[in-house]
């Protein structure tokens, strides 16, 4: 009996001390899965994102892009007084023959009666042959700062013909509206759009 009890107490410990140095188990992860299949159902799900492209299209900078518009070709020839003759072409003179003051009457639906003045314009036509006149124009600027005049269309207003002959002279005769009766500086445009001239007259209209 005495032997008995020994084994049993020396058996005892031994078990004891043989457990505490057994790896413990870990727990299984209550949800069933791990990281590794995470990754792996990421990786095959074909919404894989692109990297954003920063890419940063080159400023434009073409040369002559900020070049200044074309001129229109058109010559401005040495003014000139109201009682002056220019010289527009070879051949080719023009002057302001008379300015008077008129009434303007409404000639079309849309004009405006009241005061106004006619520019008499006379060209002359020494180069031989016929001159078109069709493409002349004539204005009217008023005061310092060159306000236009209002061209109107009334009986007053009789326009070039539409052909000078060689040799001959022709008078146009622009009817242009001004506030009143009063003297003003006047300058008197004359285009002459086939020959790309332009020439101006200026001088007191009283």
């Amino acid at each position: 009996m005495t032997v008995r009890r020994s084994l049993a107490v020396v058996v005892l410990p031994i078990l004891i001390a043989v457990g505490a140095c057994s790896p413990a188990t870990s727990s299984p992860d209550p949800s069933g899965s791990s990281a590794a299949p995470d990754q792996k159902a990421s990786a095959g799900s074909g919404q894989t994102i692109a990297p954003e492209d920063q890419t940063i299209a080159p400023e434009d900078q073409t040369p002559g892009s900020l070049d200044p518009a074309p001129d229109d070709g058109i010559q401005t020839l040495p003014p000139r007084s109201l009682d002056q003759t220019a010289k527009i072409t070879e051949g080719i003179t023009a002057e302001v023959a008379g300015i008077e003051r008129v009434t303007i009457k409404p000639g079309m639906p849309g004009d405006i009666a009241g005061p106004g003045v006619r520019v008499d314009v006379v060209v002359k036509n020494a180069t031989g042959e016929n001159v078109p006149l069709d493409a002349v124009q004539v204005n009217l600027y008023m005061g310092a700062d060159k306000t236009p005049a209002s061209p109107s269309s009334d009986s007053n207003n009789k326009p070039f013909p539409t052909v000078v002959k060689s040799g001959k002279t022709a008078t146009g005769g622009f009817a242009f509206l001004v506030p009143n009766d009063k003297p003003f500086k006047g300058t008197v445009e004359v285009l002459f759009a086939g020959d790309q001239k332009v020439v101006v007259f200026s001088g007191p209209i009283n």
